[in-house]
């Protein structure tokens, strides 16, 4: 029987036995009244010491039996047997322990599916431009014309640089998913972020002749390069849903809670189903560029929210100006909150 085969029971018992031998030895002193009683004693003693860790035993080893069936999937949470008794602390801890394992576990099936998505999308990403070059190439090997062959390198040229700029992303959103960037948040001005963030788009806002309306004053708490990564996303996908000759209006302000950027065009704005799609990464609405990744608008968000902050969109499109009277034009607002630091 596994329970005399246990070390630890057999030193006890054997304590045990020595004590009530010693017991039985003292009965031998004593008056011979006395002797059946205290053998009798020293007896029920042992027995009920035996039989007691016997019951502890039994408990410990349907302890182990539940652990393993658990480690099996053959039984779930929780281990409901073990409410009274001095097990019962063991038990919750180990209770305690075995869901953080699960849930390790399930964060780990999480992030293997991800990853199985994300590739299959990097690789969906990647194969569509470069069926497209190879086309190409065989056509301007084959091609005598000269205009024909500027055309085509043309295109060539931009689809590379599409290549380039998705593989740029692709490594920054793996750094930022690594936590291997480090930001440094201080104090900057409003306007000199917003400058530079329109220095970068220049030649894309006059190609379409955008307007740019600016209410900017005070400052925010942020990391300066990666805030002006973010924005350039942001104000860049407003000016490719803007039209020719469109105006986009940018609000940046102090508040009482930290600060705030409002980033809104007048295009046609995202659909309802859109919507609470456009910060997924590869997502590509309706009205999607024609040259658009899908990861700017999901890299803006990530480069925000590393940084403290939060954002939300609120769009209205024709559709909605037909069912909501209030609404006068179309188009989209980003709206950008950070927040005042605590120490």
């Amino acid at each position: 029987m596994k329970f005399w085969r246990n070390p630890e029971i057999r030193k006890i018992i054997f304590i045990s036995f020595f004590i009530t031998l010693g017991l039985f030895l003292l009965s031998l002193l004593l008056a011979p009244q006395h002797k059946t009683v205290i053998v009798v004693i020293s007896l029920l003693w042992l027995l009920l010491f035996i039989s007691f860790e016997y019951q502890k035993y039994k408990k410990i080893k349907r302890l182990n039996d539940d652990l393993d069936k658990i480690l099996f999937e053959e039984k779930l949470f929780p281990l409901d047997d073990y409410k009274e008794g001095e097990l019962s602390i063991l038990v919750v801890n180990i209770e305690k322990i075995l869901l953080r394992l699960k849930e390790s576990n399930d964060r780990l099936l999480q992030d293997k599916n991800y990853l199985s998505d994300h590739l299959a999308d990097v690789s969906h990403q990647i194969r569509t431009p470069l069926a497209s070059l190879n086309l190409l190439v065989d056509r301007l090997k084959n091609s005598k014309d000269e205009q024909e062959k500027r055309q085509l390198i043309q295109k060539i040229m931009l689809i590379t640089d599409r290549i380039s700029r998705l593989i740029e992303s692709l490594l920054l959103m793996s750094k930022l998913d690594a936590g291997a960037i480090e930001f440094n948040l201080n104090k900057h001005d409003f306007s000199a972020l917003i400058d530079q963030v329109l220095n970068n788009l220049a030649i894309n806002i006059e190609l379409k002749n955008i307007k740019i309306k600016q209410n900017v004053k005070g400052k925010t708490y942020a990391d300066e390069f990666w805030l002006i990564e973010a924005l350039t996303n942001l104000i860049k996908n407003a000016i490719e849903h803007s039209n020719e000759n469109g105006r986009i209006e940018i609000i940046a302000r102090q508040n009482i809670f930290g600060s705030e950027i409002f980033i809104r065009d007048y295009g046609p704005g995202i659909s309802k189903q859109d919507r609470a799609h456009i910060f997924e990464r590869f997502y590509r609405g309706d009205n999607a560029a024609e040259n658009s990744i899908g990861i700017g608008l999901a890299l803006a968000k990530q480069l925000i929210q590393l940084q403290n902050g939060e954002i939300s969109v609120k769009s209205t499109t024709k559709a909605d100006l037909k069912s909501n009277g209030s609404e006068t034009t179309t188009g989209t607002t980003f709206h950008i909150k950070f927040y005042h630091r605590v120490i």
